[in-house]
Parts: structure tokens; C-alpha cells; sequence
């Protein structure tokens, strides 16, 4: 969701109430009364499949702060664990019968679970291995509203929800090769500097999060693979590290270590991030702009104007009728695409022109991409630029069109 009119704020939460949604993706697909597509390409969401479910494997994910307040509202049907397999019937309650078949959990990096890292509930035959969990059972009972009827008492919950790893009412499950600890001193959250996503790319610009960072001067990565390689660092302050994931580093669940820190990450070969003028990943781009005129002229305009109080866009004027406004945006992870063809921008309703992407060219993971505004959106005011790269959606920034 891009945005919401009138912004809930203003609404007043009765029945019958209207609103408007703008989505970055087309609906497509979308039932009466579904909240979101599990089948949706570029997984904004999550959903539910008809089951039982049969030869399912959950890997390559990095689980931080699943359960978290207000998350759980409605019991531990759905939030006994950060990874939870579960069976429900058509009325949403949850059952004891009709398992889950074959199902394998594995290589995940699970951290600061409030509950179990994962559970296996109505499950005949899986496998939960090679898992790195950090941190469950932090606060087991967080929100437990509703007991299900089917299956455990609340004692028997609040019990499960402490232990890392568990199987209940499940059948033939192995469990080995899991790293499991308690202490998060030592844990440090990693993601993109552009985006704040835990999805990072090949050869973008990440920070690492943590305390007592200050004095650091090696970052090594651990990729997929096992290979270990110190990588570049580009600014270290007391709580946050800037560096660069190498280049060849192999897709998948990567370790960062920091002298006695560590965390995890998730590596792709895209993880398209774009930067905004303020550096929260949200609001007016960090972007350049510019009239190109008929006559070799070039009219530079700004996009945002920023202050102690924050930032905000400068309307941009389109020019005449045989100029073109064009939009530098800066961002990172978005330079691994295998085709232009696998590109798109849009600009509020707008498909725009994508001149070019790729390196920035000055500084080391920085990317760009320019984009001719359409003129179709004269006096469309604020809107939003959504980037898609090989089917991922970079964090939605916005400019002002006059």
C-alpha cells in the first residue's frame, strides 16, 4: 500500500466508513474480502493455501521480531513461533487433524523471538536443520488473548513458548545442525542503508546496527557457501557500520561478524533499495532533476528542500511541450538485473521512460537510474515512484509534479 485517503488518522473507524487505497501492484486476482495475494509475485503479503500441505520447504529467510506487540492479537493459533506451521479449517479454527506432510525448515536465521524460533504443530514427517537461532522465548506471554480449544491449555503454551525448536502432535521430525543461543549482547542487525530491508544485493551498501561499534575496523561476511572474505568499510560511529557486500558473494543466509558480533542477512543478486532525501527510506527521493530542451539547454530544478525539521518536495515543473523532465534517483542493490527489459518505473499512474540504470559510477555500490517524468502527470502533485527489478519492489519514495 502506497497510500491511504483520508489517512487513518482522520477516519473514524465505523462501519460503513469508506476509504481509498493506492497499491503499488495490481490487484489481480483479489477475492472479496482477501486481505492480500499469497500467489503474488513480488510478495507483498502473505495468505493462506487450501490444505494439508505436502513436500513444503522454508529456507534462505531472516526472521527478526516476528512476534511483536500487537502482531498476536488474535492467540497463538497463528503466532506460536516466528516459523509455525499450523492447520486451520474453513471457520479459521485450528485443528488437530489432516497433517501436514514432509516439511522441511532450513537453513533460516531466526532472532529476537518473543515466542519459539520455529514449531512444527500437525506435521507427519520433516526435517528442521541447519537453522541459526538467536534469542526466543523472550517473552512468552505477549498477548495471549485466546487459548485454541483443540489441542494444549495455556499452562502447555506458555511451556512451548519458551523452548527454541519444538514438534507437537507431529510424527517422525529430525532436528539437527541448529545453532541455538540466548545471548543477544552480541547480535547485530544488518540491512540495506537505502531501504532498511534485511534483503541485501551483491556489491550494495549495507549498515550493521548494534553498540560498541566504534572502534571497528574488519567486517567479514560469511556467505551461503562458507566462504569467509573481510569486505570494505565505509563509515563506522558507536551504533551503526556502513560497508559494502562483496561482490561474490553467493546468494542466500550470509553471516556478518564484527569483532565479537554477528548477524544475518539475506544476499540476492537484486535488492533493489532507493534512497530518500531524509534517509528513513520513505518520503521525497534523494534525487536530482533537470529540463532537457530542444535546443541543448539543461535547467536543473531541485526536488526537495530539507531542514532540522525534515524534508519536503519541491513541485517540479515539466517545461514545454518539446522539453522532458528527467529524474536522477540514487539507490543500491539494483545493478545485478539481468535485463533492462526486467525494469519498470512508475510515477503515480504513469509508466515512465527508463533511460538508465545501473552504477552511479563515483562512489562504490552507489546505483542510478534516470527516468523521463511523462507529461501526462502535469499538476499531479505529490506521487510515488515505484521500482520494480526482476519482480522485487524497492521501497516507494515520492517527488512533486507541478
Amino acid at each position: 500500500m502506497v497510500s491511504e485517503t483520508p489517512p487513518l488518522a482522520s477516519q473514524s473507524v465505523t462501519a460503513g466508513e469508506t476509504f481509498s487505497l493506492t497499491l503499488d501492484t495490481p490487484p489481480s486476482g483479489l477475492a472479496n474480502g482477501m486481505g492480500v495475494i499469497w500467489n503474488d509475485p513480488a510478495q507483498h503479503g502473505g495468505g493462506a493455501l487450501n490444505g494439508p500441505s505436502s513436500n513444503l520447504t522454508i529456507n534462505n529467510n531472516v526472521v527478526d521480531n516476528a512476534i511483536n506487540y500487537g502482531g498476536p492479537s488474535i492467540g497463538p493459533i497463528v503466532t506460536a513461533a516466528s516459523i509455525h506451521t499450523v492447520a486451520e479449517n474453513a471457520d479459521s479454527d485450528q485443528v488437530a487433524t489432516s497433517p501436514h506432510t514432509n516439511i522441511t525448515v532450513s537453513g533460516n536465521r531466526v532472532t529476537n523471538s518473543n515466542r519459539s524460533a520455529i514449531r512444527f504443530e500437525n506435521v507427519n514427517g520433516g526435517n528442521i536443520s541447519n537453522n541459526i537461532i538467536q534469542g526466543s522465548g523472550l517473552n512468552p506471554s505477549l498477548n495471549l488473548y485466546t487459548i485454541p480449544g483443540c489441542c494444549e491449555t495455556q499452562a502447555q503454551y506458555l511451556a512451548d513458548f519458551s523452548m527454541p525448536v519444538l514438534a507437537t502432535n507431529s510424527q517422525a521430525i529430525t532436528a539437527s545442525n541448529n545453532a541455538i543461543t540466548a545471548n543477544l549482547s552480541n547480535l547485530i542487525s544488518i540491512s540495506s542503508t537505502a531501504s532498511g530491508s534485511p534483503k541485501v544485493a551483491q556489491g550494495s551498501i549495507v549498515a550493521a546496527y548494534g553498540s560498541n561499534l566504534g572502534s571497528t575496523s574488519s567486517v567479514t561476511v560469511t556467505d551461503s557457501r562458507g566462504n569467509t572474505q573481510s569486505t570494505v568499510i565505509d563509515v563506522v560511529t558507536p551504533n551503526q557500520v556502513n560497508f559494502y557486500i562483496p561482490g561474490n558473494a553467493a546468494p542466500g543466509i550470509a553471516t556478518v561478524t564484527i569483532g565479537q558480533q554477528s548477524g544475518g542477512v539475506l544476499i540476492d543478486t537484486v535488492a533493489p533499495g532507493l534512497y530518500s532525501a531524509d534517509s528513513t527510506g520513505t518520503g521525497v527521493a534523494a534525487a536530482g532533476a533537470a529540463i532537457y530542451s530542444a535546443d541543448g539547454s539543461i535547467t536543473p530544478q531541485n526536488v526537495s528542500t530539507c531542514s532540522s525539521s525534515g524534508c519536503a518536495p519541491v513541485p517540479l515543473e515539466l517545461g514545454g511541450p518539446s522539453d522532458q523532465l528527467v529524474v536522477t534517483l540514487y539507490g543500491t542493490g539494483l545493478r545485478g538485473f539481468s535485463n533492462p527489459a526486467n525494469v519498470s518505473v512508475t510515477i503515480g499512474t504513469a509508466i515512465a521512460q527508463l533511460l538508465y540504470i545501473g552504477p552511479q559510477g563515483q562512489y562504490a555500490g552507489l546505483d542510478q537510474i534516470n527516468v523521463a517524468v511523462p507529461p501526462s502527470l502535469a499538476g499531479a502533485g505529490l506521487v510515488p515512484i515505484i521500482l520494480r527489478v526482476e519482480g522485487q519492489t524497492a521501497n516507494v519514495v515520492t517527488i512533486s509534479v507541478q
